[in-house]
């Protein structure tokens, strides 16, 4: 066998080691999760939400609970002006999740390898950024013109029941816990890998000594979706 034939042999040889090596590696380790999976944003999909407003009337002392149904729905994506891919979301309203659906407003989401955001009334929202890790910080309002608000990870990639269903793999996102004796003021969302956000909690209640607290609950849990 020639010199060339005897190089050219060793050098398949190695191309066929490296490909082995990789295939053995891919398969005994974990692939990298970044969390962009924690919002799918293929066009057309949707996802239904029930809305429960509590309110707390202190001069009135009593509690009123007000519920609908909201939809997201991937309508298109576009090319803005600095070149980046944006999806536009038409926003519907409802008072029953089967009943007539209203569109309510339209807003846009932009996901990079590093961050997702909202826009919604000409203000860019930080809702996620990546890659996740437990107790990363970051300024939900760092690109636009509202004062700072700051957000965190905690209990990233646990199974959670959510409503009626129960998912494998979820992130919280807390972006706000004050609790003391005179009020309370609370902020969260939940997100579910490959789904998208499942549930956000607001609560702004203000309390006074032998007087009916003040306030709104806000719950907003996903009941449908659809790829």
């Amino acid at each position: 066998m020639g010199i060339k034939n005897t190089i050219h042999s060793k050098i398949i040889g190695f191309v066929l080691l490296i490909f082995v090596l990789a295939s053995c590696r891919s398969k005994d380790e974990p692939v990298l999760e970044t969390g962009t999976s924690l919002y799918p944003d293929e066009v057309g999909r949707e996802l239904i939400y029930q809305v429960d407003s509590i309110r707390i009337d202190r001069f009135k002392s009593k509690t009123d609970t007000f519920q609908f149904f909201l939809r997201e729905v991937i309508e298109s994506k576009y090319l803005d002006n600095a070149g980046k891919t944006t999806n536009r979301i038409i926003l519907y309203q409802s008072k029953s999740d089967t009943g007539f659906w209203e569109i309510r407003s339209v807003f846009t989401t932009q996901k990079t390898a590093y961050e997702l955001f909202r826009g919604e009334d000409n203000q860019n929202i930080m809702k996620l950024v990546f890659p996740i890790t437990e107790n990363r910080p970051w300024d939900r309002n760092k690109y636009n013109t509202l004062g700072s608000d700051y957000a965190t990870y905690i209990n990233i990639y646990e199974p959670k029941k959510v409503g009626n269903f129960s998912y494998d793999s979820t992130v919280t996102v807390l972006v706000q816990d004050d609790t003391n004796q005179i009020e309370r003021r609370y902020r969260s969302e939940i997100w579910g890998k490959n789904i998208g956000m499942l549930y956000k909690q607001t609560d702004t209640v203000d309390y006074q000594p032998s007087q009916y607290p003040y306030g709104i609950l806000y719950r907003m849990t996903l009941i449908n979706h659809k790829p």
